[in-house]
């Protein structure tokens, strides 16, 4: 069984003396057993998210040496933090490295200043980078997340990684919570709903955190349907007419939200679990929330023909 330090399929579990390996995903015939021992699983998914220099500094103070599995590459470093390409309406994922100063494939336009400015930015903050690590050496989490929240601002300004890079989850993801311990729900629910594109591509299919993520951005969908409308917040018909929409949508994508966190409850836990049931009642929750916003999209839809007569 090989230890690496981001390309894992299990999780080792320790009950007294007796060990027991967690599948993180579904494993396929005569596939390797990978596993990491990084502290706990929630270190370890908090840090594949960030660039591959902050990977091996946490892997090498564990084990004293690099890891070399196949995700530590600066080739595959560059895939996961890809690039806007510089041209308007072009969706092409650019990767950042030496690539980018290739054509891109849809539009013939080299994308140079958008690496030279990650670039840029990498190195300016590459030391406030090593602080959003968890070692023994530093575990401030209030500091932490002051520096990921810092990091993730000056990423918004720079504007030139896709929505679903990997860095930009790693520091997006506090303040998504951020903004949803702030009652801010409409900025919580466009966030969550970006990162989750990432979550769903690289979080270990049946792991309690992504379970947990999930829940959160249901939560911020029902939570930005009770706060807009009950409280009035939206009162002009512009802004109904822009926000009903888009909460219909947040509260329809928290249905699936919670059924993906029940399912992995169910694989990890077992279905007469506690905790199973629990999230059963938030997925009924969740449902009434998509029930409660038909009403709203019937007056949205009366708008729309009363602003077109």
């Amino acid at each position: 069984m090989e230890t690496v330090c981001s390309d894992h399929n299990v999780i080792v579990m320790f009950r007294g003396r007796q060990v027991r390996l967690q599948a993180s995903d579904d494993i396929p015939d005569f596939t390797g057993v990978l596993q990491t021992r990084l502290r706990s699983s929630r270190s370890l998914c908090c840090t594949m998210f960030y660039p591959l220099k902050q990977r091996q500094y946490l892997f090498g103070e564990e084990y004293g040496r690099e890891c070399n599995c196949r995700k530590c590459t600066e080739e595959f470093d560059a895939d996961i933090n890809p690039l806007k390409c510089v041209t308007d309406g072009c969706t092409e994922r650019i990767p950042s490295d030496e690539r980018a100063l290739l054509p891109c494939s849809q539009c013939g336009v080299v994308s140079a200043g958008n690496l030279h400015k990650f670039k840029k930015f990498m190195a300016k903050n590459q030391a406030l980078l090593q602080t959003c690590v968890p070692t023994e050496d530093n575990m401030n989490y209030q500091s932490m997340e002051i520096n990921k929240m810092t990091i993730f601002k000056e990423l918004e300004s720079l504007n030139v990684l896709q929505p679903d890079a990997h860095l930009r989850y790693a520091c997006g993801r506090c303040v998504a919570e951020y903004y949803q311990d702030s009652q801010r729900y409409e900025e919580a629910c466009k966030l969550f709903q970006e990162l989750i594109v990432c979550l769903r591509k690289v979080y270990p299919k049946y792991n309690v955190e992504r379970a947990e993520y999930l829940w959160n951005a249901a939560y911020c969908s029902r939570k930005w349907l009770h706060w807009s409308f009950e409280q009035g917040t939206h009162t002009t018909r512009e802004e109904k007419l822009r926000v009903i929409p888009l909460i219909a949508q947040a509260v329809s994508a928290g249905v699936d939200y919670v059924k993906e966190a029940l399912m992995i409850y169910a694989k990890i836990c077992g279905r007469e679990s506690k905790v199973t049931h629990e999230m059963a009642r938030r997925l009924e929750r969740q449902k009434e929330a998509s029930a409660q916003m038909q009403p709203f999209l019937q007056y949205r839809d009366e708008l729309v023909t009363s602003n077109s007569r």
